[in-house]
């Protein structure tokens, strides 16, 4: 390439340049050829230091692109952390974890697999070396997950790749630091403020179960000021204001306008004003949860329903409203009205399981009586947390799936029979079969996640147990294995998937996958949320309003949801006169020249806002939404957070019995017509396998 001054490359370009060009020549076997590159080109001779950090005989470095330098990342990385490097360690991680996960490279699942586990001992191994060998500022190993770092280094990078990418490092770093506790107490969580920036440093403190008192007394007036005035200036991030707050709340000594921290600039007082700028219940509520000092919180509650002296009013009744609500829902928990309620989301906190969050409205206090309960036989819930325990909980649902089909349908000669295999046609054929007789086998799954939108537990409920799944665990093979069986499920035709608002717990899971593949074939989901299509007998119209505007709409319904071709034609066939005479409204076929207007079934499409609203017309019953803002990142979850999250799957089951016993049809989705033909083959053959 021509290095003339004219080039459009800055000079520094021109460096990197002639360095690609020498490693070049090197792969290509010429001897001494950057030594000759260097010795003929003057500028390069001139600026030759430029390349001394950056080992120029060993590495390759652009400044431009921010790609990387050459060489194993767990040698690469301690030296760039010593040295601050915050763009080269973020563009060496990028660039490491992208040549793996990248489809390209591979040609395999099982090689993606392999190439997974490589990045991760290979990341292992280089926090070995950081935090160890005697590294230092380790800390800026963190400087991936600035967001405007790794955009400044990799513009092009898209968001589902860079999510991989933080992933991928932030699994590996709590696999590391739970099995080095005293390496994690050593982090200094100034300096990672400073690297992270305020987004996302709670979120990882909180994902490496940092200690809440070394934060609190690790950090600096500086620092607190800074998350502060970022938290609470974005209105999306005032949870984690509230978050931060908690750190400090838990001190007995702090008063109601003293600082947070000494020398700081912000206190309870002004944490209070934002929050009643935005007049959140859900963030005054977890304010109050935070507060341990029973003095502390007698003066939030006087500042909170103070009266203006020159009004006579209160100073800001919708406050003075909150506070009261708050009060009232903390009696009744008192005197056993409510159940024991959560700790709050977004907060780094231990202990205190009596919280006090729930979804706020305007409907009155419902008696536990009101709620819907699982029953008896079904508490007996699972946690799954390891391979193990994944493994017998497949083999349990492979099994019993296979002998109720065996059982239900293919050895009762009322549902299976060789005469009846001749009417089916289609998937849809076999499942409206099965549907009407109540032979499916059903399995209810729902997912409960943070407020990061990161899924926490997998709620999995079939007829006879109901399994929670842990998302939270590091363990790479857990992960691929919990992937590998929701694959099988969805795909599996046998098995009646229910969900409620399937896309958003689709999107949920699929982003716990990302450094796997994305789920996107699904058979046999049925979703709740879908409107529900109620059949009914029409009664009757007298046959005086043959002329009416009401009998020409029920005709054209009946054409348009029966898709009567025959009746189409004889429409269009006659004459006004001889269609205005055959016209007849009453329960008839179209026989004897009469054209029927109403037909004998209708249905209606009926819609429902909630998974709430559901149970409150099916069941008669709420669903105790009280712990839905929970925190789901804590560990071990409260006996109550585990029936909640087994009640949400478990009642989706119950709800299809009962939808089918009142004559209520659902919609049942596939999106692959190949795997469906699979399953009617399989079906005819009395084969319910599925690999």
């Amino acid at each position: 390439m021509n290095r003339e001054t004219s080039s459009p490359f800055r000079h520094d370009e021109c460096v990197i340049l002639d360095v690609y060009d020498c490693f070049d020549g090197l792969r290509n076997g010429k001897k001494n050829y950057l030594k000759n590159v260097v010795s003929g080109n003057p500028f390069m001779t001139a600026n030759l230091s430029l390349l001394s950090s950056r080992q120029r005989c060993s590495h390759c470095y652009s400044t431009n692109n921010k790609v990387y330098m050459k060489g194993e990342i767990y040698d690469v990385l301690p030296a760039l952390c010593k040295d601050k490097e915050i763009q080269a360690i973020a563009a060496n991680l990028i660039f490491f974890i992208l040549k793996f996960v990248n489809l390209k490279n591979v040609e395999t699942a099982q090689e993606y697999k392999d190439n997974i586990k490589k990045v991760y001992a290979d990341l292992i191994r280089c926090y070995h070396k950081i935090f160890t060998e005697k590294g230092e500022h380790g800390e800026y190993i963190f400087s991936i997950f600035n967001d405007q770092v790794v955009k400044y280094v990799s513009p092009s990078l898209r968001k589902n790749k860079k999510n991989i990418i933080q992933e991928l490092v932030l699994n590996s770093l709590c696999f590391f630091f739970k099995n080095n506790k005293t390496l994690k107490d050593r982090l200094d969580p100034n300096l990672m403020c400073e690297i992270v920036k305020y987004r996302k440093f709670l979120y990882i403190l909180d994902c490496l179960s940092f200690d809440r008192h070394l934060l609190r007394e690790g950090m600096t007036a500086r620092q607190v000021d800074y998350l502060f005035s970022n938290f609470l200036n974005d209105r999306a991030h005032l949870c984690q204001a509230i978050s931060l707050a908690s750190l400090f709340l838990s001190d007995e000594h702090i008063g109601f306008s003293s600082p947070f921290k000494e020398d700081s600039a912000y206190n309870c007082r002004i944490l209070l004003k934002y929050i009643l700028q935005a007049q959140s219940k859900n963030c005054l509520f977890l304010f109050l949860d935070g507060v341990k000092c029973d003095d502390l919180k007698r003066d939030v509650y006087r500042w909170l329903t103070s009266v203006d002296e020159a009004s006579g009013f209160f100073a800001d009744y919708w406050a003075y409203l909150a506070a009261r609500e708050y009060l009232l829902r903390s009696k009744a928990r008192e005197t056993g009205e409510a159940e024991e309620d959560p700790p709050s989301e977004g907060t780094l906190n231990e202990g205190a399981q009596n919280q006090n969050c729930v979804p706020w409205g305007k409907k009155s206090l419902h008696r536990q009586s009101d709620y819907y309960e699982l029953p008896e036989e079904m508490k007996n819930i699972s946690m799954v947390t390891n391979v193990e325990g994944l493994n017998r909980m497949i083999g349990t649902i492979k099994s019993g799936q296979e002998q109720h089909w065996m059982d239900s349908i293919y050895n009762d000669d009322r549902i299976y029979t060789p005469e009846s295999c001749d009417d089916i046609i289609t998937a849809e054929d076999i499942n409206n079969h099965l549907r009407g007789r109540k032979r499916k086998y059903y399995i209810g799954i729902d997912i409960e996640w943070n407020r990061n939108q990161k899924a926490t537990i997998i709620s999995v409920a079939t007829m006879e147990h109901i399994y929670l799944i842990d998302l939270l665990s590091v363990d790479y093979n857990y992960k691929i294995l919990i992937h590998s069986f929701f694959k099988w499920l969805l795909e599996n035709p046998f098995v009646c998937k229910l969900f409620y608002n399937f896309p958003c717990d689709m999107r949920i899971l699929n982003s716990s996958f990302q450094g796997i593949s994305i789920l996107c074939t699904y058979l046999n989901v049925t979703d709740l949320k879908d409107p529900l299509l109620f059949l009914h007998q029409q009664s009757g119209v007298t046959g005086d309003s043959a002329d009416s505007v009401v009998s020409c709409e029920l005709f054209n319904r009946n054409i348009i949801e029966t898709n009567d071709i025959e009746l189409f034609k004889k429409v269009t066939t006659s004459s006004f006169r001889d269609y205005n005479g055959r016209v007849r409204h009453r329960n008839c076929d179209n026989s004897e020249g009469t054209i029927s207007v109403s037909p004998s079934r209708t249905s209606d499409k009926l819609h429902f806002k909630s998974l709430n609203h559901l149970c409150q017309k099916i069941l008669g019953k709420n669903l105790n939404k009280q712990l839905q803002l929970s925190n789901w990142s804590r560990r071990p979850l409260m006996e109550s957070q585990i029936h909640y999250a087994a009640t949400d799957a478990y009642v989706l089951i119950v709800l299809e019995g009962l939808l089918i016993e009142r004559n209520y049809s659902s919609t049942c989705s596939s999106n692959s017509s190949s795997l469906s033909d699979v399953f009617v083959q399989k079906y005819k053959c009395r084969n319910c396998s599925w690999e």
